[in-house]
């Protein structure tokens, strides 16, 4: 291991960490082997192209079951926000009013750099997290990313970044300074914890429910994702045989049988009590040798590991893409689209807007969650939109079935979108499979990005073409049986209508 390394090893375990079936070390493209974006389409394994960004990983030592504690990290060796009982962080107020769980938390990060007593721990760090959104990107950098809502969250990300920032260089050095050098680094070393903050904190709520507690948690900060078949998931550590996991980003709750017998049980309002830890629990059997993986967010689109933490991660059947702002755009959209043969509107404009107000209000009240109209893989649609969809086409073509001429808008949207970009797949293709050194990391990160993007959208036309060629088939075996083999139909119905007369008689 490296210096830094064996350093943070040594303060680990001076603060009563548990890893020792665990090393840390750097992970290899070969140990992030996952689909690739260029055989998406036809689901063939590969290696991802962002295997660069994955830096250090943590591998088992030894095998593991199912249930097994991995490792587990106490909370007295933890950063927390107001509330919880760890060393840094406990009981302390907010950078400034109004601040988010995120910038709490950076704030007590940002406040331990230079302190000794965390140096391993910050030294261990990435110095630069090289995503997006960490303002590490300049404008063309971000414009190769091409989709309109991913550069539209980078745009709105930095901006209240920029807001946050100004805020706190004025709080550390004052309305006076104006030392501009001091006040740079004061504000890159804000935009830094936070980066780490939103790449590797996690989130334990309370055994029973209650507020969800963000932390940083030296070392299972330094697992890396996987989309599907996380090896390890964190959880808090209570003397039962379950264990109540909520892996924080995904806000999903998960049962995992544990060999621990240390209680932590809490009321639902407190957070875990000092003395408490965060384990890592085997989700799966693992083998010696083999890199522990976490999932940072359950079904998740994959936006947020590029925008945010700069990775990919191979083939996500989570992921999805925007192909609407919102259901007004969407029912303004399909009134434009859609017109008689002499031009005139089959939907009254205004009252699309209308329906579509009606069904945001309802999503406001009931669904607040829903995010604008996106498309996955296998054509999994927004339901909302969907049902939109359905209800103009009832309208419109009573006698035709509302839901497949749902499906036939969303195709024309998705080919529309597919001939806006500046770059088509193959030219993508041909970008992501360049020689090594012809283009920018960055660069080569927004194009797979962008690619997988546009695949989810190539699948749903893909899909629609191959049940076109379904039908065809079935018409024209149904043609030739009614034709050339018409007398074997004939005769069978002959033949049905004589057992019917036996049976009678």
């Amino acid at each position: 291991m490296s210096g830094v390394v064996d350093a943070f090893a040594a303060w680990l375990t001076s603060h009563g960490a548990s890893f020792d079936a665990v090393e840390l070390r750097d992970a290899t493209a070969d140990d992030a082997a996952r689909r690739s974006a260029a055989n998406d389409a036809d689901d063939d394994d590969d290696v991802c192209h962002d295997g660069w960004q994955r830096g250090r990983g943590v591998f088992a030592r030894a095998d593991f079951k199912k249930g097994d504690v991995v490792a587990s990290v106490p909370y007295a060796a933890c950063i927390g926000t107001a509330g919880l009982r760890s060393v840094v962080g406990s009981g302390k107020p907010p950078p400034f009013d109004g601040a988010t769980p995120a910038e709490c938390l950076a704030w007590q990060l940002f406040q331990i750099v230079g302190d000794e007593r965390w140096a391993p721990y910050v030294d261990a760090l990435p110095a630069t997290i090289d995503a997006p959104c960490s303002g590490c990107w300049d404008h063309g950098e971000i414009a190769e990313l091409q989709i309109g809502d991913a550069i539209a969250s980078v745009a709105v990300a930095l901006g209240k970044d920029l807001k946050s920032a100004r805020r706190v260089v004025v709080i550390v050095e004052g309305d006076d300074c104006d030392d501009d050098e001091k006040k740079k680094k004061t504000h890159e070393r804000w935009l830094w914890a936070l980066s780490c903050v939103r790449s590797r904190a996690i989130g334990l709520t309370p055994e029973g429910g209650g507020a969800k507690q963000v932390m940083l948690v030296p070392l299972v900060d330094m697992l890396n994702h996987a989309h599907e078949d996380a090896s390890v998931a964190w959880s808090s550590a209570i003397d039962d045989d379950d264990v109540d996991a909520d892996e924080s980003k995904s806000k999903s709750k998960t049962k995992t049988k544990t060999k621990t017998k240390t209680k932590t049980k809490t009321d639902a309002t407190e957070p875990p009590p000092a003395g408490g830890r965060v384990t890592l629990v085997a989700r799966r059997d693992i083998a010696a040798g083999e890199e522990l993986l976490i999932t940072y967010s359950e079904k998740s689109p994959t936006d947020p590991f590029t925008l945010r933490m700069g990775f990919v991660g191979g083939h996500n059947p989570h992921d999805s893409v925007q192909i609407f702002v919102n259901l007004p755009h969407a029912a303004g959209w399909y009134a434009d689209t859609f017109k008689s043969e002499g031009g005139e509107d089959l939907v009254d404009r205004a009252v699309a807007m209308h329906v579509a107000e009606q069904i945001e209000a309802s999503i406001r009240t009931f669904a607040p969650e829903e995010s604008a109209p996106r498309l996955g893989y296998g054509g999994q649609c927004s339901e909302y939109l969907v049902t939109m969809f359905e209800r103009f086409n009832k309208e419109v073509a009573p006698e035709e079935d509302p839901h497949a001429l749902a499906a036939h808008a969303v195709r024309l949207r998705c080919e529309e979108l597919l001939l806006s970009y500046p770059t088509n797949l193959a030219e993508d293709m041909e970008l992501l499979d360049a020689p090594e050194g012809s283009s920018s990391r960055r660069f080569k990160l927004a194009v797979e990005f962008r690619l997988r993007k546009k695949a989810i959208l190539q699948h749903m036309l893909m899909a629609a073409e191959d049940v076109a060629e379904e039908e065809a088939a079935l018409a024209a075996a149904a043609k030739a049986e009614n034709g050339a083999g018409g007398g074997k139909g004939r005769g069978r119905e002959k033949e049905k209508e004589k057992k019917k007369g036996e049976g009678e008689r």
